[in-house]
Formats: C-alpha cells, sequence, structure tokens
C-alpha cells in the first residue's frame, strides 16, 4: 500500500483517541487542515499530511503565515491569530521523510509497508489554551454535510438508473 494522503488519514483515523476526527475541513480560515482531531479537552489538534520531500518542503513556502503564526506561539508571542491555529500541530508523513521539523511542530509517521504503525517521533507543544467554540464545531460540521448530502444524492440516481 502506498502513503496517499487517504491511507495515512485512516491509519491516523485508527491510531487517534479523539472525540471527533474530520478528514480536509476548514476550521479557521487559514486553509484546509489535512486532518483534524477534536480531543475531549476542548483542544483542536492538526495532522498536515505529506507524502513526498517536496510537498512538505512546499508547505513552508504555500502556507508562510501560518507557520509564522505558529511559531510567534511557540516562542511566547500573544497574538489575536491563535483563534485561527489549531492547538497543537502536527506533520504526518511515511518514515523518514521529515527532517528538521520545526519546535512548534510535532511530527507522526505512518509505517504502511508491514505493521501499518503509527509512531510519535516528536511530540507537538501546545500552541494556545483556546478551546474549539461551539460555533466553530458547527462551522466544521456544516462544511463536511454539504459534500456527504451531494454524494448521497449522486449514489441515489445512480440506483434508480
Amino acid at each position: 500500500m502506498n502513503h496517499s494522503e487517504r491511507t495515512i488519514q485512516y491509519h491516523l483515523y485508527l491510531f487517534l483517541n479523539a472525540d471527533v476526527i474530520l478528514p480536509n475541513t476548514i476550521l479557521y480560515g487559514l486553509r484546509e487542515m489535512d486532518l483534524m482531531a477534536i480531543m475531549n479537552s476542548g483542544y483542536v489538534y492538526e495532522y498536515e499530511i505529506k507524502t513526498s520531500r517536496s510537498d512538505y518542503s512546499r508547505d513552508f513556502r504555500e502556507k508562510r503565515f501560518k507557520h509564522r503564526v505558529m511559531n510567534g506561539l511557540y516562542n511566547g508571542e500573544e497574538s489575536d491569530w491563535k483563534r485561527h491555529v489549531a492547538n497543537r500541530f502536527w506533520f504526518a508523513t511515511p518514515p523518514g521523510l521529515a527532517r528538521d521539523v520545526p519546535d512548534y511542530a510535532g511530527l507522526v509517521e505512518v509505517e504502511m509497508q508491514n505493521s501499518n504503525k503509527v509512531q510519535i517521533i516528536k511530540k507537538a507543544p501546545l500552541l494556545h489554551r483556546e478551546k474549539i467554540t461551539q460555533k466553530q464545531l458547527m462551522k466544521a460540521c456544516k462544511r463536511l454535510m454539504y459534500p456527504y448530502w451531494q454524494n448521497r444524492i449522486k449514489e441515489m440516481y445512480k440506483e434508480a438508473l
């Protein structure tokens, strides 16, 4: 099995002990999260899935502002933008892909060849203590609800034919 975003999402889903796990959702508006986990504590964990070194490097160029905000929070800077990033930020990759993970990020490696295991290489630090609000949770659910029902409607029409 290869390391696609979907297969890594699936293995993280099986591994994580979270109340809610949502793939490909936008919660805070600073770009889509590859996987979002809402913990029992009310904290949000973001998993940025990378399947190649070029994809990993590109993340720092294309999401420069987001990385700058997280780095500032890690270094103790107060920011109004903390409401726009997860409490903990992780990279999720195949083994050995990510090097020099920033201080503000954690690293989880997903092995698919023999054991299908998920291993925490570096724990993500807590960037801030703001918990998810009811409004934010509903927004995330609504963003997933619409594509779900669109797919169901397509399936119903296929069955009717």
